[in-house]
């Protein structure tokens, strides 16, 4: 059994959640080597909100849709005009550079109808060599590590003096968050693979240790084979309609390459969890619609990001913890612990504009943040705090679709909370609100005055200003719209018990080193493992099991904790006592967790309990969806038979 020094020193984000048990900033902080952009200098509301289109699928047939999607390094003007352009790396249609976009495009799909999308790693330059990464890489941590050789990929290497930086080509994987799938369309951390570059170093991996094991289960079970530089992944899309999201999940690398850019919507529709057209906002993008077309269903995707005086992207280069470093300690050089910007982008752009009409809006909200929580609410004054809900805002869905019923937010000034990666589906009602009108989307957990807590940067996020209505709104009030029931996931039949935990770095006390899952076992003990652990956890298949996160007591705050394979219900949180005991003190959900979940807060000394369905036989992996955090062991496997 660990002792308490050991535990939990460390969590999440600054601002009004400390008081829940949650978000907070750790101690430490980055600096800039180079010159950084004073977010105080950009101009807001200038820039119209970029709407993503659909990506243009390459097969279209009634019983499968099939995408080519790559990954690119371009240059995007996130920041407004007359600033420098943003070097990032993107995804879109190898067959179409103009597609190539960060966020990537949104890849739509009917609910039984499987798509199958080949994902290809072009980062190379114009001559076919590799191009380095974007951001800091830590050789140091637990990661894909190709120079290791095929013997040594997906390791943590040892030194006999600090390394630099990795600088070589750049591993992708990506994983469709939310999906129901097996193993090897899943994006799992050790399926990555590098581009195929000319110049590629001998004696690097080209692959993770689960690219070749997965390929040959692909052609085993869908017949598809992959091609050097690619992998395609099979999404059945046997579950419910829903707002999924994907994302680079490359070993020791995700903090790095999502902040990147390497994010994107993947939407399912249909279905009986479905609604029948008209009765929500609609239309969103689709394939082929002409220009000038409005939508009133809009995906926004949400991140924090710091940029330097030549309009690139500042992502920590050195390590926030105190040395010495990795030989000398184990504390590595270069991972830094909890990344937050200065500034807000949206769909790839600093703090858009969007016109909308006194209508009925539907916009489906994606924390993509690195680490920082959002408490969303729609007002007339972006700088106060608390801010006042001024737009009737309703939460009709979450990660893994609708929720029973509406839930009003303004009813209570009531800000929705986002973690990282969660996704939230609103419908705001300007209707009968006058031409002109102007509100903002802000973060009403920012409550500073510097740097990532300043009300006036990363504390606003949009802007909507309202212009006369185009045409007659048709779409049911939330409250009047017909939701599907939650599903009923029978008995349960097994549980597992895991905790999350922190360990402290003993060159600076309250500074944290690492972090860990750990299993509650059967005495009550909490053991702490490690990625290359043997599998703890064995469920059983076509079982409905409980779920336990335990966030043991110390100084620690919240995580956000995200299961593979399938959506669960979340039931209740339990306060925990200073010896990391249950007190039978029960906490209640928010609105916005009375649907279905894929990731959820994980409050400080709480447990979070959820109960999920286990249909498929395959593995699977539970991690804490703070990037950082998931980067340097805080991930697991598990295995469903």
């Amino acid at each position: 059994m660990t002792t308490r020094r050991q535990l939990l020193k460390g969590g999440v984000v600054a601002g009004a959640a400390a008081a829940i048990g949650g978000p907070r900033l750790l101690l430490g902080s980055s600096s800039a080597a180079a010159a950084v952009i004073d977010p105080n200098s950009i101009p807001k509301y200038v820039t119209p909100l970029f709407i993503l289109p659909a990506m243009p699928p390459t097969v279209v047939r009634s019983d499968r849709l099939e995408y080519q999607v790559a990954q690119r390094r371009i240059a995007q003007q996130v920041l407004p005009p007359g600033f420098p352009r943003t070097t990032v790396n993107g995804y879109g249609y190898p067959g179409s550079s103009g597609t190539f976009h960060s966020p990537g495009y949104t890849i739509e799909n009917r609910v039984d109808r499987q798509t199958r999308v080949t994902w290809i790693n072009q980062l190379v330059d114009s001559r076919g060599n590799y191009l380095p990464p974007l951001n800091t890489v830590d050789p140091t941590i637990h990661w894909a590590n190709p120079p290791g050789g095929n013997s040594g990929r997906d390791s943590t290497p040892t030194f006999t003096s600090t390394p630099p930086p990795y600088t070589g080509p750049q591993p992708m994987v990506v994983h469709l968050h939310g999906a129901h799938v097996f193993e090897e369309s899943d994006g799992l951390p050790q399926t990555w693979y590098l581009p195929n570059a000319r110049n590629i170093p001998s004696g690097y991996a080209r692959v993770g240790t689960d690219y070749e094991p997965f390929r040959q289960e692909a052609l085993a079970r869908w017949g598809v084979n992959w091609a050097t530089g690619s992998l395609t992944s099979v999404y059945p899309n046997d579950q419910r309609a829903t707002t999924l999201w994907y994302h680079d999940h490359v070993l020791g690398m995700t903090r790095a390459d999502v902040n990147t850019g390497l994010v994107g919507y993947y939407i399912l529709s249909g279905g009986s969890a479905d609604l029948p057209a008209g009765t929500v906002p609609g239309p969103r993008p689709a394939p082929g619609d002409p220009a000038g077309r409005r939508y009133y269903d809009i995906p926004l995707v949400l991140q924090d990001k710091t940029f330097n005086d030549d309009g690139s992207i500042l992502f920590p280069g050195t390590s926030d913890l105190t040395g010495p470093y990795i030989p000398a300690s184990d504390i590595p050089p270069y991972w830094n612990s909890s990344f937050q910007g200065t500034a807000s982008t949206v769909n790839g752009t600093t703090w858009p504009m969007l016109e909308v009409e006194p209508r009925r809006y539907r916009f489906r909200l994606l924390n993509a943040d690195n680490f920082r929580t959002m408490s969303l609410k729609i007002v007339r004054d972006p700088t106060a705090r608390p801010g006042a809900i001024a737009v009737p805002t309703w939460v009709i869905g979450a990660d893994g679709g609708f929720l029973p019923r509406a839930q009003p937010l303004h009813a209570t000034n009531t800000g929705v909370m986002m973690f990282t990666s969660e996704r939230v589906d609103l419908v705001v009602d300007f209707t009968g609100i006058s031409v002109g009108s102007e509100f903002y989307l802000i973060n009403d957990l920012v409550t500073g005055t510097l740097g990532i807590n300043d009300v006036s940067n990363v504390g606003q996020i949009m802007k909507f200003r309202v212009v006369p209505l185009q045409g007659t709104d048709t779409t049911l009030p939330p409250d009047q719209l017909p939701l599907p029931a939650r599903r009923n996931f029978g008995p349960i039949s097994e549980t597992h018990r895991v905790s999350m935990n922190v360990l402290e770095n003993q060159f600076a006390a309250g500074q944290q080193k690492r972090f860990q899952m750990g299993v509650i076992d059967g005495a009550g003990a909490n053991r702490l493992e490690l990625w290359t652990d043997p599998i703890s956890q064995t469920v059983t298949r076509g079982n409905s099991a409980l779920w336990e996160v335990w966030n043991m007591p110390g100084v620690g705050g919240g995580h956000a904790f995200h299961i593979h394979l399938v959506e669960f219900q979340l039931i209740e949180r339990e306060d925990l006592d200073a010896n990391g005991q249950p007190t039978g003190v029960k906490r209640p959900l928010s609105p916005w967790e009375t649907g279905e979940k894929d990731t959820c807060f994980a409050p400080a000394r709480q447990i979070t309990r959820f109960i999920a369905p286990f249909d498929l036989s395959s593995r699977y992996i539970y991690h804490c969806h703070l990037v950082e955090h998931e980067d340097h062991e805080m991930m697991r496997f598990f295995r469903v038979s």
